[in-house]
């Protein structure tokens, strides 16, 4: 578990780094989670574009400018042409106009692209994927962290169960955290809920 010492200014910078670097080990410890959690997939095709919903979310590993957002209609994981897309600002925002029909059904997908995107401002060197599940507000964060809940997901097999809580859980049991699924999936680089995960 993470300590309870507060972030200040001076160690704002290092304690960034060393998420950063917890990340990377959470992403190796999804590699842990049980195979009793069965494959589960699910088809989804494109809705009408006459009915739009707009969400507005951030990307982060540190905030990523430039980076590629869709809303992955064919759930294969990737951005493809003639799905909603959109590039981050400087702050990592984005927003989407998505088919109201298909929202909450598709993953949201953040593409890092080398030499193009920055991440706190300085340039990634090689391509890489976020993930979100399929987002049931209008607000989506999409991280390492949204990442590895949304992989576990899809290894989730209940009729009657929410799957993200269940793979929030699953999460929080690996790292030894006790937050529960909001705060897997809000903005880590928000000071408030770095010092909830860090508890």
């Amino acid at each position: 578990p993470f300590g309870s010492s507060k972030i200040t200014k001076g160690n704002k910078k290092k304690r960034g780094v060393a998420m950063r670097e917890r990340l990377k080990l959470w992403k190796l410890l999804l590699l842990s989670v049980s195979s009793a959690f069965l494959l589960s997939s699910c088809g989804g095709s494109s809705g009408s574009t006459e009915n739009l919903k707009e969400i507005s979310g951030v990307a982060l590993d540190g905030y990523l400018e430039n980076a590629h957002v869709c809303f992955d209609e064919n759930d294969n994981r990737r951005c493809d042409n003639g799905e909603p897309d959109a590039r981050t600002d400087r702050n990592g925002k984005f927003s989407l106009k998505i088919s109201a029909e298909e929202f909450g059904k598709h993953k949201i997908i953040v593409e890092a692209i080398g030499n193009e995107t920055k991440d706190n401002g300085e340039e990634v060197r090689d391509n890489f994927t976020l993930v979100s599940p399929p987002p049931d507000e209008d607000n989506v964060v999409v991280s390492p962290l949204t990442t590895i809940v949304a992989r576990v997901m899809d290894r989730v097999n209940c009729d009657n169960c929410n799957k993200k809580d269940v793979a929030a859980e699953v999460v929080s049991r690996l790292v030894g955290s006790k937050v529960g699924t909001e705060e897997w999936l809000e903005d880590y680089g928000n000071e408030n809920t770095l010092n909830t995960l860090q508890d």
